[in-house]
């Protein structure tokens, strides 16, 4: 069997104290009556209505390598037969108001990694779960030089676990074949490498 990223990820526990229903705070949960279909029915819908975001994979050209972040995620730390608390990830982060998508991808970058990116490529947006979401999440690599490859990353201020990880080609391709690497920014942001960066393969 193939070698599994799992054994080596971030060594501190994190432990659920509480996980009680709870009145949405930064979440804003919202019902919607829709009419329109079939039959002249109405139909309520639950949904949650939350800002756009931005994920940014960035390319070292001088070191030949990917950087990613591993951290703690609520939702994969919920899913206690998962075995696992923490995901490998993009550069990843919320859209403040009065920002860009572009401003937005620049300051999550800086601020999760130390690296700052002359420029972005945009590689496309997408929805990240329409049947009970509004946000949409939009998708950049950054191809830098001459950048830190630092290992911890995040504001203090935020209290942010972030382990910052560089990884060759190879080394992210065994990953996201290992379904180490199981969402969906890190997916299609490969992909896109896969199928626009072959000279980043080698």
């Amino acid at each position: 069997p193939q070698e599994r990223f799992w054994s080596n990820r971030m060594s501190q526990a994190y432990n659920i104290i509480t996980d009680v229903e709870a009145a949405p705070a930064f979440l804003k949960l919202k019902k919607a009556t829709v009419t329109g279909f079939k039959g002249d029915v109405q139909k309520s819908y639950e949904y949650l209505k939350r800002a756009d975001s931005v994920a940014v994979l960035i390319y070292h050209r001088d070191h030949q390598k990917f950087t990613w972040v591993e951290q703690f995620r609520i939702g994969q730390a919920a899913r206690p037969n998962d075995g696992i608390q923490t995901t490998f990830e993009p550069v990843a982060g919320m859209i403040d108001p009065g920002q860009t998508a572009e401003e937005a991808a620049y300051r999550e970058v800086q601020e999760e990694t130390g690296v700052v990116a002359a420029s972005l490529s945009f590689v496309g947006s997408f929805l990240m779960c329409p049947g009970v979401m509004t946000e949409r999440m939009h998708l950049y690599v950054a191809e830098v030089e001459g950048q830190p490859l630092n290992t911890e990353g995040g504001l203090p201020e935020e209290h942010e676990d972030i382990s910052v990880i560089h990884w060759t080609a190879l080394e992210t391709q065994r990953a996201m074949s290992n379904g180490d690497m199981d969402n969906a920014h890190a997916m299609l942001l490969w992909q896109w490498v896969l199928l626009n960066r072959p000279e980043w393969m080698r």
